[in-house]
C-alpha cells in the first residue's frame, strides 16, 4: 500500500501527489536532474521514456512545477473514506492510503477521481493571467493537473508563472509556433483522462471541476460536454449569463449547432475525454479556428451533451485575438472546406427538429447536484 502525498491541502493540483523519483535523481534544488528526465520509467504511471518533459526549443526562458521535482498523479477509483483514511485504488488495482483530514474531501458522493487536467497558454498575458491560475488552482475538485505553456512572455507573465510554480505541475517557457501548437504540446504531456484548455484571460468557478467529473463518472455515454455561456468583463463582473430555461433557445438561434458557426461553443467551458482528444487531436498549424476544427471532429463521432449551470467564463477586453472576427471566420471557412467529417449529416441535418430527435441532450445538472 502507498501513501498519496499532500505539500498543501489548500490547493486543487497539491493534494494528490506521488513521488515517483528517488531522491538519488534529484540535485541540490530538488530537481530531477538533466540526465535523468529522460530515463524515468514506472509501470504504475505507464511511464517509458514517454514525454513528461518538452525537451528544450527555441529561447527557452525556463521550466519548472512539481513534475520536475518527481511529483506525479494517477486517476483513482473505488474511492473510501472513513473519519481516519482515504483509501483508494489505481486502475491497475495498486491501493493508495492516506490521512483523510490532509485531503480533506468535500465530496462524499464521489466514487472515483479521475484525474483532470488544465492545459494554459500564455503569451505577455500578465494582466489576467494570475485570476486564470487561482481559479485552477482554488477548485473544490482535489485531483487535478495543471500545466502552462508560455509563448516566451517579455512582460511579467514569467513573475507570475513562478510565484504559483509549487501549484503547478509542469511549466515551461519558450518559443512556439501558435496558440494551438502550444496546446497541442500541452495535452501530449497530459496524464489525465479529462482534458480541457483554459486561455489566460478566463476563469473557471469553484464548483467547475467537482460538477465535470461528476458527469463523466456517472454518464460514462458522455464524451464532451459544455456549459451554460457566459462572459465576464475586465473587472470579472458577469456581464451576460443565458438562464437554462432559454439555453437550447440561445443555441440553437445563435447557430451554435450549425456548421458555420460551431466554433462559438465557449472553449474555456468544454471539457472532454483524453480518449475522444486521441482520436481526434487540434491542428496545431491553425491559427484562430483551431477550437473550431476540434469541435468539427468530436461531432464526426460523438453528440455533445449541455450542462445547465456556468462552468467557466469568457472574458471580453480589447485586444484579445478573438476580437478579429473577420479572420476567425477565414479560417473557418477554409477548415470546414478541408476538415473531412461527417458533420453535415450529424448536426445539420435535423436541425430544423432538433429538439425532437434530441440529436443535442441536456444533462439535468447544477453545482448543486449529489
Amino acid at each position: 500500500m502507498d501513501r498519496l502525498i499532500c505539500l498543501d491541502e489548500n490547493y486543487s493540483t497539491t493534494k494528490m501527489l506521488y513521488k515517483i523519483v528517488d531522491d538519488e535523481y534529484l540535485d541540490e534544488n530538488g530537481t530531477i536532474k538533466e540526465k535523468c528526465k529522460w530515463n524515468i520509467n514506472n509501470s504504475t504511471f505507464k511511464i517509458q521514456h514517454s514525454t513528461l518533459f518538452l525537451p528544450e526549443g527555441e529561447g527557452r526562458k525556463g521550466e519548472g512545477g512539481l513534475r520536475t521535482k518527481g511529483y506525479f498523479k494517477l486517476s483513482y477509483e473505488n474511492l473510501m473514506i472513513n473519519d481516519e483514511c482515504l483509501f483508494l485504488n489505481d486502475k491497475e488495482g495498486n491501493q493508495y492510503k492516506s490521512n483523510n483530514s490532509t485531503f480533506n474531501i468535500k465530496h462524499p458522493t464521489l466514487s472515483s477521481l479521475p484525474l483532470i487536467s488544465i492545459i494554459t497558454v500564455v503569451f505577455n498575458g500578465e494582466k489576467y493571467l494570475e485570476e486564470t491560475i487561482q481559479s485552477v488552482i482554488n477548485q473544490t475538485y482535489p485531483n487535478v493537473e495543471y500545466i502552462i505553456i508560455d509563448g516566451g512572455s517579455t512582460d511579467g507573465t514569467l513573475d507570475i508563472i513562478k510565484k504559483y510554480e509549487d501549484k503547478i505541475d509542469y511549466w515551461v517557457s519558450e518559443k512556439d509556433d501558435g496558440m494551438y501548437e502550444a496546446i497541442h504540446k500541452g495535452f501530449m504531456l497530459s496524464t489525465g483522462e479529462i482534458y480541457s484548455w483554459l486561455n489566460a484571460d478566463d476563469k473557471y468557478y469553484p464548483w467547475t471541476l467537482v460538477t465535470v467529473s461528476k458527469i463523466f463518472q456517472k454518464k460514462s455515454y458522455v464524451k464532451w460536454l459544455t456549459g451554460i455561456p457566459s462572459h465576464i468583463n475586465k473587472y470579472s463582473e458577469l456581464i451576460n449569463v443565458e438562464h437554462p430555461k432559454y439555453y437550447f433557445q440561445y443555441f440553437i438561434k445563435k447557430g451554435y449547432y450549425r456548421g458555420d458557426y460551431l466554433g462559438f461553443i465557449q472553449q474555456e467551458s468544454t471539457f472532454f475525454r483524453s480518449s475522444l482528444y486521441k482520436k481526434h487531436p487540434l491542428n496545431p498549424k491553425l491559427k484562430l479556428a483551431g477550437d473550431y476544427n476540434l469541435w468539427l471532429k468530436f461531432a464526426s463521432s460523438e453528440r455533445l451533451f449541455t450542462v445547465k449551470t456556468i462552468l467557466a467564463s469568457f472574458r471580453i477586453h480589447q485586444n484579445q485575438k478573438s476580437d478579429d472576427i473577420d479572420r476567425y471566420y477565414n479560417e473557418c471557412n477554409i477548415v470546414s472546406k478541408n476538415t473531412k467529417v461527417k458533420f453535415l449529416k450529424y448536426f445539420i441535418k435535423p436541425i430544423s427538429i432538433l429538439m425532437n430527435r434530441k440529436l443535442i441532450r441536456p444533462i439535468t445538472w447544477n453545482k448543486y447536484d449529489n
